[in-house]
């Protein structure tokens, strides 16, 4: 697992507490396994299944990641 930055993981928490639309922007896997882990740790503290996230510009995803 690779977090994000603590202030994109706070700041992220209170976009979902607030029900807010996320995107994020990624064009290497790095970028984008950071994401999916932080909205993972995000989701154990606001659920955000419902909240149609998006993860943009991700060339290279795998169906392991989609699932996730």
């Amino acid at each position: 697992m690779t977090l994000p930055h603590p202030v994109w993981l706070e700041a992220t928490t209170l976009v979902a507490q607030a029900r807010w639309r996320n995107e994020n922007h990624s064009i290497v896997p790095p970028d984008y396994q950071a994401i999916i882990d932080g909205w993972e740790a995000v989701n154990r503290v606001s659920p955000i299944g419902d909240l149609r996230w998006v993860l943009a510009h991700v060339p290279a995803i795998t169906s392991d990641y989609l699932d996730r």
